[in-house]
């Protein structure tokens, strides 16, 4: 009993050190069916950064934000740029994001209107990555790859 109080209190801890919710449970509840877009692995650190792709596969966006504003928990990001785009972000470390450095890990979700349907990206990756995919991601770059429609 000890054993798994201890493990217990040890994760709760870590998480909260960390202060950081991964968000992928979140991505997969909105976007079931979805697409590996780009996987980049770096071996020799033994990290990979990843950008998936889907479609919203139930509701409309309002329900969506509704949905991601009851279940995601207070630590995480959720700028609002305009109507038809939400970002949800939590970050595994917290530092200065205009650094150099790419010691900053990222999980986040876009939730992009297109008029006749949804798309739902999900990025887990360094802040000078996940800046680049960002930008690329706003701009429509990946609107017509793995498309689900």
């Amino acid at each position: 009993m000890r054993k798994y109080l201890f493990i217990t209190l040890l994760a709760v801890l870590s998480a909260n050190i960390a202060k950081a919710t991964v968000l992928f449970p979140f991505y997969s509840d909105i976007s079931s069916d979805n697409k590996t877009i780009v996987r980049l692995v770096d071996e020799k650190n033994r990290f990979e950064q990843i950008l998936k792709k889907g479609s919203l596969t139930w509701g409309t966006m309002s329900e969506c934000i509704s949905f991601m504003e009851d279940v995601l928990p207070e630590d995480v990001i959720k700028p609002h740029p305009n109507d038809k785009v939400m970002i949800y972000s939590s970050p595994f470390h917290t530092k200065e994001m205009d650094t150099l450095k790419s010691d900053n890990v990222l999980s986040v979700i876009y939730v992009i209107n297109k008029g006749s349907y949804v798309e739902v990206y999900y990025t887990e990756s360094n802040d000078v990555q996940q800046k680049n995919w960002e930008e690329e991601i706003l701009k429509g770059k990946y609107s017509s790859i793995g498309d689900n429609n």
